[in-house]
């Protein structure tokens, strides 16, 4: 579903989807139904734990062989 020549309208005329007004929500015009409390920018409590105990390695400190291998055999057109 959303992966054929119909692409998204596939999945908005589902009937799961039946009482969505498009249209409205393209314009942002409808109102959630469901508002989050949150205590401000860093409150993660709606978050999984799976995700907030995640570990990240940070990228920027690559070399710049690493950087290159990173992206070999992709290139820029602009257009």
């Amino acid at each position: 579903m959303g992966f054929s020549q119909k692409d998204a309208q596939e999945i908005k005329n589902h009937p799961f989807f039946q009482d969505i007004n498009w249209e409205l929500l393209s314009l942002k015009k409808i109102e959630s139904p469901f508002k989050l409390k949150v205590s401000g920018p860093l409150d993660l409590r709606h978050f999984d734990k799976c995700f907030t105990n995640e570990h990240f390695k940070e990228t920027f400190d690559l070399d710049q062989n690493q950087q290159d291998s990173l992206f070999s055999g992709f290139t820029y057109v602009k257009r």
